[in-house]
C-alpha cells in the first residue's frame, strides 16, 4: 500500500472511518475491516530527529510461515519509498494483561494453551527467535494470539533449543497470569507447584493441571474458575488487573 504523503495517508484513514485500537512505544494502529494498520509513531509526529529507518523484507521475512497464534505483518505502509507502517490481520480478542484470570473457564484455557504448542514449534523450526511476547498475548475465543511481533528475529539457533526459548517466553506469562498475586502464598507454600512454576522447562499446561488439582482438593470440590477458589487466594480488591508478576 503506497501513498504520495503522509497527508494523504492520514485522509484516507479518515475517508475509511478506521476504528482506533491502541497506541504503544512504536506505533498507533487502526483497524479497518479485518485488518489492523499500524503507522509507526515518528511518522505520525513527524519526528525528525528519531527517525528509524524500516524495511520491506525484514517487516514480511516471517509473513509465509503459517500458523494460528503468532500474527506476522501481511504488508507494508509506504509514503513514496519510505516504510512508514505494516498490515496484520485482526484478532478479536483481549490482551491478556487486562483479563481478569479469575474470571477465565480453566477447561478451556488448558485446550487454548495445548493449541499454542504446535504454533510455538512451527516459528521454532522457521528459525523465529520471539522477543518482548510481554503484555503482547491476547486471549479470546479464538484462544491465545501473539501480535507486535517486528522485533522477532531471525536465528541460527539449534531449532529443539530455539523451541525450548520460545515456549519458556510464552509459558512464562501465563505462569504469571494464573497466579496474579491472588495465590501467590498458595504456590509458594507448595514445593512441587513452587519448583514447577519456577523451572523454565516446566509446561505451562502441565502446571496449570497441577494447580487446578491443588486448589480443588484445598477447596474439597473440582474447580472450573480461579474465582471458586476462595479459601486458597489472597483477597486483592482492585478495579485492574496488574501484571509482571512474581513469586
Amino acid at each position: 500500500m503506497v501513498f504520495k504523503s503522509m497527508k494523504e495517508l492520514k485522509e484516507w484513514l479518515d475517508f475509511c472511518d478506521c476504528a482506533y485500537l491502541s497506541e504503544g512505544g512504536q506505533g498507533r494502529c487502526y483497524k479497518i475491516g479485518n485488518k489492523v494498520y499500524k503507522i509507526f509513531l515518528q511518522y505520525i509526529e513527524e519526528d525528525d530527529d528519531e527517525i528509524t529507518p524500516y524495511y520491506k523484507d525484514d517487516i514480511l521475512q516471517f509473513s509465509d510461515i503459517v500458523n494460528n497464534t503468532y500474527i506476522f505483518p501481511t504488508d507494508v505502509i509506504m509514503v513514496g519509498e519510505i516504510v512508514v507502517g505494516y498490515i496484520t490481520d485482526y484478532a478479536p480478542s483481549m490482551s491478556l494483561y487486562k483479563t481478569d484470570p479469575l474470571t477465565v473457564d480453566l477447561s478451556l484455557f488448558e485446550r487454548s494453551l495445548e493449541i499454542t504448542l504446535p504454533d510455538i514449534k512451527t516459528i521454532s523450526d522457521n528459525g523465529v527467535l520471539s522477543f518482548d511476547v510481554t503484555y503482547n498475548i491476547l486471549y479470546g475465543k479464538d484462544g491465545f494470539k501473539v501480535i507486535d511481533t517486528l522485533d522477532y528475529s531471525k536465528t541460527n539457533i539449534d531449532s529443539d533449543k530455539l523451541f525450548a526459548m520460545n515456549k519458556d517466553r510464552f509459558y512464562h506469562e501465563i505462569r504469571l497470569f494464573l497466579i496474579d498475586e491472588y495465590f501467590d502464598k498458595f504456590v509458594s507454600r507448595n514445593k512441587f507447584l513452587c519448583e514447577m512454576y519456577n523451572d523454565p522447562d516446566a509446561s505451562a499446561v502441565l502446571f496449570l493441571r497441577e494447580f487446578r488439582k491443588a486448589l480443588s482438593e484445598n477447596e474439597g470440590h473440582e474447580i472450573s474458575k480461579l474465582s471458586e477458589a476462595k479459601k486458597s487466594m489472597v483477597r486483592i480488591r482492585r478495579k485492574i488487573p496488574r501484571y509482571i508478576r512474581e513469586l
